[in-house]
């Protein structure tokens, strides 16, 4: 392999590494951000926070919603 051709490939490699990365952050916040709705209110908590709570849960489900389906499409696309 020639120098030409290995410069671009280690820049393509690292950004997949990057993006691998930034994917594995975001999964883990939704996650986290599911589980959050999910914990017991404490009885003198404000309702805000109950609200926030609630909105909280559901990006965090429509984020994992969004990486389930995303897998998906990435795997069909690797089996064509």
């Amino acid at each position: 392999m020639n120098q030409n051709n290995q410069i671009p490939k280690l820049i393509g490699k690292t950004f997949a590494h990057v993006q691998n990365t930034v994917d594995n952050l975001v999964t883990k916040g939704f996650k986290k951000l599911a589980n959050f709705e999910k914990q017991k209110p404490s009885t003198d908590e404000p309702k805000a926070l109950g609200y926030g709570r609630k909105v909280a849960g559901f990006f965090g489900n429509m984020g994992k919603s969004y990486y389930k389906e995303y897998d998906k499409l990435k795997k069909n696309k690797d089996e064509n």
